[in-house]
């Protein structure tokens, strides 16, 4: 769908079906993958929801934006660049330390 309703449509599937699941997918591979299984729960209690948010305050915007008026042979260039921050951001709630209850 071209124009501000397609723009709209990809947003919604980009940030409330495949970031969610992304962000969970991406903390329970690295506690793994740093051997560290034991701490996937207490981690995704801990980081998921508030990681979540920051992902669609960041992402919410800019992509709506990158969807609407970004040609689209530059929309992914665009998407890099931001992904450089959030990197840096989910980088750092995957490896704060996991607090005990």
């Amino acid at each position: 769908m071209p124009g501000a309703s397609g723009a709209f449509c990809r947003l919604l599937v980009d940030q409330f079906i495949f970031a969610p699941v992304f962000i969970g997918v991406f903390l329970s591979s690295l506690l793994t993958l740093e051997g560290r299984p034991s701490q996937i729960v207490p981690k995704l209690q801990q980081e998921w929801f508030s990681s979540v948010l920051a992902n669609w305050q960041l992402w919410i915007p800019f992509q709506f934006f990158n969807f609407r008026f970004v040609p689209q042979q530059f929309q992914v260039l665009a998407a890099n660049v931001i992904a450089l921050i959030w990197n840096v951001i989910l980088s750092f709630k995957a490896h704060k330390e996991v607090l005990a209850k």
